[in-house]
């Protein structure tokens, strides 16, 4: 039995390079194994886990999952949660960066977030149970959940979500490496800000710039 690693961040390359690793090499009954994955790019998430279903490999969660690696979570055959595992929930996000936001295009972002969360609750409880009644229910208390944003721990989770729960050894160590990869992936977020920050003063530049020769070629012409 072979073990593969969740990315801290879901991302189209993260997940991309780990879809790979997964076709490759992944046999029905192998584990997908969280240590921690704070979630990430919702179409990449959902590409995992189905890739995961359709493999027919089991996860594991040792320690923390959130957002869309919850799906990823869910989708093994066979499901396993340590004592001191935490999961979070929220709901989905939509960038309106340099997005015109008026009445009614507010109104199509709020009315989008809620189907998005829908389906994000429908997808989970496909994953987690086979009856469609105990679907609907699962269903309606992940929407409750990612309503009002907050963590849940592995008593909930195993009870809630139809997992095992197990006893996590040598808890120590592994809170030290899941220090150093948030730590890591905290600098990654600030690096990918600090991108973005510069791709809009330049773009903020090279606007004034552009008024500038506007301004000048009309004072010629007068």
């Amino acid at each position: 039995m072979k073990t593969f690693y969740l990315p801290d961040i879901i991302s189209y390359y993260t997940a991309q390079n780990f879809l790979e690793e997964l076709r490759s090499f992944a046999q029905p009954g192998d584990v997908v194994e969280i240590n921690t994955s704070w979630g990430g790019d919702l179409g990449q998430g959902y590409e995992v886990a189905a890739a995961i279903r359709e493999l027919k490999l089991n996860t594991k969660l040792n320690f923390l999952c959130a957002s869309i690696s919850n799906i990823i979570f869910f989708a093994g055959i066979y499901r396993e949660v340590s004592d001191v595992a935490k999961m979070y929930f929220h709901s989905v996000s939509e960038d309106v960066e340099n997005f015109e936001l008026n009445q009614q295009t507010l109104q199509e972002k709020l009315e989008e977030i809620k189907l998005l969360n829908s389906q994000y609750s429908e997808v989970a409880s496909k994953y987690i149970n086979s009856d469609p009644t105990i679907q609907k229910i699962i269903s309606g208390y992940i929407k409750s959940l990612v309503e009002e944003p907050q963590w849940i721990d592995s008593t909930v989770i195993s009870e809630k979500f139809n997992c095992t729960m197990f006893t996590l050894e040598n808890q120590q160590k592994l809170a030290a490496n899941l220090l150093k990869n948030f730590l890591n992936s905290q600098i990654m977020i600030g690096e990918t800000t600090m991108q973005k920050q510069e791709e809009e003063i330049t773009k903020q530049q090279e606007e004034i710039t552009k008024q500038q020769e506007e301004i000048t070629k009309q004072q010629e012409e007068i």
